[in-house]
């Protein structure tokens, strides 16, 4: 009798033990896609990343393109940081939190574009849902070379827009 509360109680505590669920530990894949044209030519990025913390919404999204000549190929990079956690129209610049920048990274030589107070642009939330995480909206600026050349030529970028970006 004795053996069989034993046995009983083993088996009881094996199921318990296999029933209950684990929570998953593996962060969401970003979804939504992030479209732009930067200077003439049109992007679609994929996203890498987008989170909300502290009031401020941002994202960075990715087009990797090849080269004719090397399988290596480079990047067009794009990232927006904009103070804000409600839908409306917002702008980018270095001032109040509204930065933007955008990169391209070949092989040989990099380039990097920023907003600043008098080169800006702005980002319109048309979608910010904070219970289910998700972000939607459109964006445009003139961002500033800052590298190689400090105040070198300009990148305007149009018909920027994102949907459904989650976090």
């Amino acid at each position: 009798m004795k053996q069989s509360a034993i046995i009983l109680s083993i088996v009881l505590l094996l199921c318990g033990l296999y029933s209950c669920q684990q929570e998953s530990t593996t962060t969401p894949t970003p979804t939504g896609p992030v479209n732009a044209t930067v200077s003439g030519v049109t992007y679609n990025y994929t996203l890498k990343w987008a989170k909300d913390s502290g009031g401020i919404f941002s994202f960075f999204a990715m087009d990797s393109v090849p080269t004719y000549d090397t399988s290596s190929g480079y990047n067009e990079e794009i990232s927006i940081r904009v103070k804000a956690n409600k839908t409306g129209s917002f702008t980018l610049s270095n001032v109040n939190t509204g930065d933007v920048f955008w990169t391209t990274t070949h092989p040989k030589a990099s380039f990097a574009y920023y907003t600043d107070s008098v080169h800006t642009g702005l980002i319109t939330l048309t979608t910010f849902d904070t219970v289910n995480h998700v972000a939607s909206g459109t964006f445009n600026f003139v961002a500033q070379e800052q590298m190689p050349t400090k105040n070198g030529g300009n990148a305007t970028v149009t018909n920027g827009s994102f949907t459904n970006l989650k976090w």
